[in-house]
């Protein structure tokens, strides 16, 4: 079996993604949206409105 060591380079793998550190207006309006979210919209509540348990039941 092979290890992460041992794949050579030319596998068929994705690239890691890049992380880019936020600006600090990113930043801040990151923290402003943490701390005041917005309110939840009508697909939203949707979603997550309480089902009959029989439609549970039926779900894959």
């Amino acid at each position: 079996m092979e290890t992460a060591n041992e794949r050579d380079e030319d596998d068929d793998l994705p690239p890691l993604p890049h992380a880019q550190p936020l600006s600090d207006a990113d930043r801040d309006l990151f923290l402003a949206v943490l701390d005041n979210p917005p309110a939840p919209n009508a697909a939203l509540r949707k979603l997550m409105a309480p089902r009959p348990s029989s439609q549970l039941e039926d779900s894959p």
